[in-house]
């Protein structure tokens, strides 16, 4: 299906928001260079991460980072288990990590590439334990995110002179980092180059249940489908990598798009990619010194690979806000969302009132750009959970 997304201001909080109040992600298609003279373009949904303070200090004094309500909760329920990221210095690589997380008796999940780091289960004891490891330099919550909807606007290939992007068979390759993509759209035309499931919530799944990926896939390399007429994406040539990392719902686990991001890195010559599409932004702000997420998008960044992320959904038409990790990070390109107002003028182009801007926990102000991001329409999956909760919006032909 074709989705359609019209904005009104009610949808700015209209995000599918993770089990237990925790993070969701918000999306909008990015350029670089500005609205005119577009180079590339992503898909990037925001994700919204739990408040919980910049950091504290760990128990002892040269304990790591810890966010403030994470430490409080491991003090005062020493015998319940956290899901957690554990990080260590320059000197204490994953093995080394993953050796203290076993020997404090934690549950070992997943050991890192892209960062000094693992994802393990502890008690409130061992969590403390860990703090006061003089080579743990931070422990975080292996946080749930979720994906939303999108705010889009038909007439952005127009305004964008999108079409000048256009190009042929050497064009590199864009992993969109997602809920997946339904590859046997003709949108694609057989260049899904690779497949692959990061999602520990959903391990054996295949496709996109929730037909947020797919979209994204569309708008950013989708070639359009005579059936309905041609809603071509900004790079129509280009091949995609669908990188899975949530649920049918939208949901996924820090861990996961941190392994991602390690398959990313390991296989970029293989496949050719070039562009890495995430939709991570936090709902309260982190330092870039301790965030696992920051230190693993910088790493993919350092590794050749182009980093798009969104300044989120949580933006007040009135006021600034605080930007969060991926989107507060100075290495990646951070792009928020504008209305052109169906005119192809740039003079009276506005910013979506939902489209974050503001300054990071560690001084940079963001976003970096901005560009089209309402109205707009793309592929989604028939009987995807975006097709049905916006069935009034599909067109005829099983395309929204």
């Amino acid at each position: 299906m074709r989705h359609e997304r019209p904005t009104t201001q009610g949808e700015r909080s209209s995000a599918l928001w993770g089990r237990g109040g925790r993070e969701t992600r918000s999306s909008a298609l990015w350029g670089r260079g500005g609205r005119s003279t577009v180079a590339l373009f992503a898909l990037v949904v925001s994700v919204i991460i739990p408040a919980a303070g910049i950091a504290s200090s760990g128990s002892g004094d040269r304990g790591a980072v810890v966010p403030a309500e994470l430490l409080a909760a491991a003090t005062a329920n020493p015998d319940a288990t956290f899901d957690v990221v554990v990080q260590g210095d320059k000197s204490h690589r994953s093995p080394d990590i993953a050796k203290d997380v076993n020997e404090n008796g934690g549950s070992l999940k997943r050991a890192f590439r892209s960062i000094s780091g693992v994802s393990a289960t502890v008690t409130g004891k061992q969590l403390l334990n860990l703090a006061d490891d003089s080579h743990v330099t931070a422990i975080t919550r292996n946080e749930e995110l979720s994906l939303t909807t999108y705010e889009t606007a038909e007439m952005w290939r127009a305004a964008t002179k999108v079409s000048k992007l256009y190009g042929g068979p050497q064009t590199p390759a864009i992993a969109i980092v997602d809920s997946g993509i339904d590859s046997t759209r003709l949108d694609f035309g057989g260049r899904v180059r690779a497949s692959v499931n990061f999602s520990s919530l959903a391990p054996n799944a295949t496709g996109d249940q929730l037909g947020h990926g797919t979209m994204v896939a569309s708008l950013a390399a989708g070639a359009g489908t005579p059936l309905v007429g041609t809603y071509k994406g900004a790079a129509p040539t280009s091949p995609l990598i669908d990188v899975r990392v949530t649920d049918g719902e939208g949901h996924a686990l820090t861990s996961d798009i941190i392994a991602a991001i390690d398959w990313i890195i390991a296989n970029k010559s293989t496949y050719n990619i070039r562009v890495a599409n995430f939709s991570l932004a936090g709902r309260s702000a982190t330092s870039i010194l301790f965030d696992p997420l920051n230190k693993a998008v910088e790493r993919l960044w350092l590794s050749g690979v182009t980093v798009v992320a969104a300044a989120g959904n949580n933006g007040s038409a009135d006021s600034s806000v605080e930007i969060a990790s991926p989107a507060n990070d100075p290495f990646v390109i951070t792009v928020g969302a504008t209305g052109i107002n169906k005119t192809t003028d740039t003079s009276d182009d506005t910013r979506a009132p939902w489209s974050a801007h503001g300054h990071t926990a560690d001084g940079f102000h963001k976003p970096d750009l901005a560009a089209p991001g309402r109205w707009m329409v793309g592929a989604v999956p028939t009987g995807s959970l975006l097709s049905l909760n916006f069935s009034l919006r599909s067109m005829l032909g099983g395309y929204l």
